[in-house]
This record gives C-alpha cells, structure tokens and sequence, in this order.
C-alpha cells in the first residue's frame, strides 16, 4: 500500500483500517470509488463510514489527498 494513504486515513482517525486496505490493494483511485455498502464489508463502523465519506467527497477528482505537512509548507 502507498505510504500516503496509510497517513491519509491516519489524519482521518482512520489508520487501524490501514492494513485492511492494503490487503485490498485500494489505492486513491479506488477509494474515491468506494460505497457505503463496501465499507461495510470491509469493517467500517457507520461513524467511520460518515467520516470516510466525507473525506472522499473532499478529494479532488485526479489528486491524491495533500498532507497536513505539505500544505503548512506552501
């Protein structure tokens, strides 16, 4: 899994969902392509659906989300 997305869903409060990820091979493209229904089956609570939803629609189309660190930097 690409370093960045475990530190996405670490800024999320997400991060013990990480290696669940990773076992599903999803990366940014998939991600933004996700449903409330495959969260689910993946394991996510409904409050951690709420929170991973939002943080999609959030995402712009064709970037990977920017780092808190990178964006201070600017």
């Amino acid at each position: 899994m690409r370093e960045d997305i475990k530190q996405w869903l670490n800024e999320l409060g997400l991060g013990q969902y990480a290696d669940t990820f990773a076992r599903e091979s999803l990366n940014f493209e998939h991600i933004r392509g996700l449903t409330e229904s495959e969260m689910r089956e993946l394991g996510l609570s409904m409050g951690h659906r709420k929170v991973l939803l939002k943080a999609i629609a959030d995402l712009a189309p064709s970037e990977p989300p920017v780092p808190a660190a990178s964006v201070a930097e600017r």
